[in-house]
């Protein structure tokens, strides 16, 4: 048997006779011969205003590399920049105390509860 694409954006298993059968997502496991397409990529669409579009076309050209290729490369090091961002937050939390201050604590129980009477109040008089 082999996956196909059908309209709906769902793998297909596909009989030998070329019936569609079952949708894929309705497996509770998906078998590891199933192979999504007949490459290891996905092709996405995605909106990118003109400016930006005219800047990335001529970046690309002038590297000798494809739109796509640029994309992926962009995409990569974004999500690799913030892999970096939340592991160093990480390493600081676990190095200072975030606990809060008791005071302010206090100080925001207080406040919270004042706004929560003040509330019930307005909708007594209004309802």
């Amino acid at each position: 048997m082999k996956i196909r694409y059908s309209n709906s954006y769902y793998p297909r298993r596909i009989r030998s006779s070329g019936e569609y059968g079952r949708p894929l997502r309705e497996f509770s496991s998906i078998d590891s011969r199933y192979d999504y397409s007949h490459t290891p990529t996905l092709k996405i669409a995605i909106s990118v205003p003109d400016p930006i579009h005219e800047v990335a076309e001529r970046y690309a050209a002038r590297r000798g590399i494809s739109r796509s290729e640029l994309y992926r490369r962009a995409l990569q090091a974004y999500l690799r920049r913030e892999d970096e961002i939340v592991e160093q937050l990480d390493a600081v939390y676990a190095r200072e105390d975030s606990s809060v201050d008791p005071v302010l604590e206090e100080l925001q129980r207080r406040t919270l509860a004042r706004d929560d009477r003040e509330a019930r109040s307005r909708e007594r008089r209004s309802g």
